[in-house]
């Protein structure tokens, strides 16, 4: 019971360590890295209180003061800090000597927070700029043809990668336009134009384009039915495969540089009209808003002042010209449906020819042929056939897609019926 009162006695009793003279503290000779702030400010009061300085006195310490501002104790600092601080402090003119120590702490405390914050910004945005260009690069390199990048990848292949059964997944409406399609179902369908289906005076320039180029080299003349089943080949596999001309590649790609340049220029002088009931059935299309694409083998500035000098500007809402890559009916048929927004599955082929109707076949999509070019019976693996475009109507395009409808496949809105959905809510109004 009587040691507590003892130690506390003796605790009290014990006198405080002597302080060091003014001159121990060599702030900027020390060894110390570091100087904690209960130090600096006491150096600085010493040496302000000091009536002579001594010749032992470092110049560093004696310029404390009026270098590196009072810091109340608490925490150390760096003398780089502690310089860095009071430059900025006498440049800004925002520090007085005789300001209260806890206000120009603050002070120094503010400013190197501020520049920590900075340098860290700094950093981040390097951080982020350089994954966005590794981002950049790793998709600048990325080979589509050797795996989807993403979900919707695929809508980016070349034409000749393109796969119907993709484009039906990716482009399947979605939930909003399931609404707008139950409201007009009209334009859940699309419309693909072949040119010869709705403007004449292109087979003519084609034929004179090859006879041209025959004529040149000594080949054999084609005749018009070679013409029009090299219609749905490349030049070049129609120079090999149809006429007969050589098979050796390198020629036949030569060979199709000139055919191509002797039919803008035939093209070019030729004159072209609409076909029977192509201007009717247009318009029809276009009251009800139901997409419109016309397949062309010319370029952009070509199709469009051929469209322009037929009076049919407006009827068409996209255009697949030479431009986008399209080296087959096929392929126009999927590079229209992705410029439409529809699946392959929702989109009609309109055509004059059993080679493009095998084709719309190809790429997923129904036919509609106009008889004419070729008798009805060359034509009986198309959905339709009519003798003119003005024959169709609304009615007869849905019931293109009737069996669809009957075996599940897609709704009157143009979702999948057999993956379960849930009808769609109908408002009555009252």
């Amino acid at each position: 019971m009587l040691l507590v009162p003892l130690v506390v006695a003796l605790g009290f009793a014990t006198p405080p360590p002597q302080q060091r003279p003014w001159r121990t503290p060599r702030l900027y000779e020390k060894g110390a890295t570091f100087f904690s702030a209960s130090e600096i400010q006491n150096a600085q009061l010493r040496v302000a209180g000091a009536d002579t300085l001594d010749e032992d006195v470092a110049a560093p310490a004696v310029a404390v003061p009026s270098v590196v501002p009072p810091i109340m104790s608490g925490g150390f600092f760096s003398a780089e800090e502690m310089a860095a601080a009071a430059r900025r402090a006498a440049a800004e003119d925002e520090w007085d000597g005789d300001a209260p120590a806890a206000v120009v702490e603050d002070k120094v405390l503010d400013d190197l927070e501020e520049e920590e914050e900075e340098e860290e910004e700094e950093e981040e945005a390097a951080e982020d700029a350089e994954e966005d260009a590794e981002i950049m690069d790793a998709l600048d390199a990325s080979d589509p043809s050797e795996g989807y990048d993403d979900y919707t990848a695929p809508l980016r292949l070349t034409p000749d990668r393109l796969r119907a059964s993709d484009l039906n997944e990716l482009l399947m409406p979605d939930y909003l336009s399931r609404h707008k399609f139950n409201v007009s179902p009209m334009q859940a369908f699309g419309t693909v134009f072949k040119w010869d289906a709705v403007l004449t005076g292109l087979g003519d320039a084609n034929l004179h384009a090859w006879e041209d180029v025959s004529e040149k080299h000594g080949f054999r003349v084609p005749t018009e039915d070679d013409v029009l089943r090299s219609s749905a080949l490349m030049p070049e596999l129609a120079i090999q495969r149809t006429f007969g001309w050589t098979s050796d590649w390198g020629e036949c790609q030569k060979l199709a540089i000139e055919y191509k340049e002797h039919f803008r220029r035939t093209v070019a002088t030729h004159t072209f009209a609409p076909q029977e009931g192509a201007i009717e059935w247009l318009t029809l299309l276009k009251e009800y808003e139901v997409p419109r694409t016309l397949l062309s083998p010319l370029d952009l500035p070509s199709t469009d002042g051929i469209i322009a000098s037929a009076d049919m500007e407006g009827f068409f809402d996209t255009v697949v010209s030479a431009e986008d890559g399209a080296e087959t009916d096929e392929q126009g048929v999927l590079v229209s449906a992705i410029k439409m927004k529809r699946p392959p599955a929702r989109c009609v082929f309109f055509v004059d020819d059993p080679y493009a109707v095998t084709s719309a076949h190809d790429a997923g999509a129904k036919a509609v042929a106009v008889m004419g070019k070729y008798p009805g019976y060359e034509l009986k693996h198309a959905e339709r056939r009519v003798s003119a475009l003005d024959e169709l109507s609304l009615m007869a395009l849905r019931e293109i897609f009737a069996g669809d409808l009957a075996d599940g496949d897609f709704g009157p809105d143009g979702s999948p019926t057999n993956q379960g959905l849930v009808p769609l809510p109908q408002t009555e109004v009252s």
